[in-house]
This record gives structure tokens, sequence and C-alpha cells, in this order.
């Protein structure tokens, strides 16, 4: 879940919003109301928002009151991993349960305990051998 604001500085609009992926250019949503916050802010819930992904997107309230901006997902920061996904990493490792202790395979656990983020692979003194890294959705 995503939310995108936009600001016309007017209540009682019926602003709505075109979104594009900018990889292909695709419309994803089209025309999708917005709802007023409040003092002429409106808002969408983008839920099928893609931290990998970048996009560009309209806000337009009519009478030529439009609102532009992009969002860029695409924060890729090492081997593929974005900083969505080394966050979820970085959560399991610290604070989730883990399996595994004292014994050459070690599992670190998302939050919901539904799947492994983490797999390590050690040696007699602890040293580790190898890693497993899932931080997606």
């Amino acid at each position: 879940m995503y939310w995108i604001v936009s600001t016309f500085n007017q209540t009682g609009l019926t602003p709505v919003i075109y979104i594009y992926d900018l990889s292909d250019n695709s419309l994803l949503v089209d025309g999708a109301n917005m709802t007023e916050v409040a003092k002429g802010g409106y808002k969408y819930n983008f839920t099928t928002w893609d931290g990998a992904k970048d996009y560009f997107v309209v806000c337009d309230a009519g009478s030529g009151r439009v609102a532009y901006q992009t969002i860029s997902g695409s924060r890729v920061v090492e081997d593929g991993h974005t900083q969505d996904d080394i966050q979820r990493i970085m959560l399991s490792m610290r604070a989730n349960l883990c399996s595994g202790g004292g014994t050459a395979n070690q599992k670190f656990r998302n939050v919901a305990d539904s799947k492994e983020r983490v797999t390590l692979v050690v040696d007699t003194n602890g040293n580790r051998l190898s890693s497993t890294l899932d931080g997606t959705i």
C-alpha cells in the first residue's frame, strides 16, 4: 500500500488520478477517484504499488487544476535488493523469530512468521559460509 497525496488548496473538489508504470508506459490506474483529506488535500491508496518500480502520476481536479508527480520505487541498493527489502531483512535479524542457533543452519523469519527472510550456513566457529536473503513481500 502506498498513499499518494496531492494538494489543490480548495475543498469540495472531485479529483481523479492516473498512474503510469514508467518501465513500459502502461496505464495502471485510469481516472480513479481521490478522497479529500482536509483543507484542499486529497489522497489515493495505491494498493498495487511495487517498491521496485517507478511511476508517473497525474492528479486532475478539473478546470486546469492538475498536479504531476513521480514515485521512484526502484531504489536498488545492492544485488537487486531494494531499500524496502533490506529493511525487512534487517528487521527479521534484529527482532523476529530465529531457529538453528548453535547449528550449521540459522534461519530468521518475518514478523508474520510465514517465511524465512535470512538463512545462514555457518562453520563450527560460527563464521558465515553462505547466506540466502529474501526481502520480498
